[in-house]
């Protein structure tokens, strides 16, 4: 199983992590620190997430600017 968690620095994603990582394949996303990068504020046609995700989880979001 592939697990794909968006916002990849947060502190959410730092407990959840090491436990999903037990039993899945984890793969972060997000604009810093990430295994992927993924700007929420970019256009969804700009987007691209990874090959063969089983479960996506979001723990980002995105405000439109300053």
């Amino acid at each position: 199983m592939r697990i794909l968690i968006i916002g990849g620095t947060s502190s959410l994603v730092h407990a959840l992590k090491p436990v999903l990582s037990e039993f899945a394949e984890v793969i972060t996303a997000g604009r810093t620190g990430s295994d992927v990068y993924l700007d929420l504020s970019d256009p969804v046609e700009k987007m691209e997430l990874p090959k063969d995700i089983n479960v996506v989880i979001n723990t980002a979001a995105s405000f439109g600017g300053n």
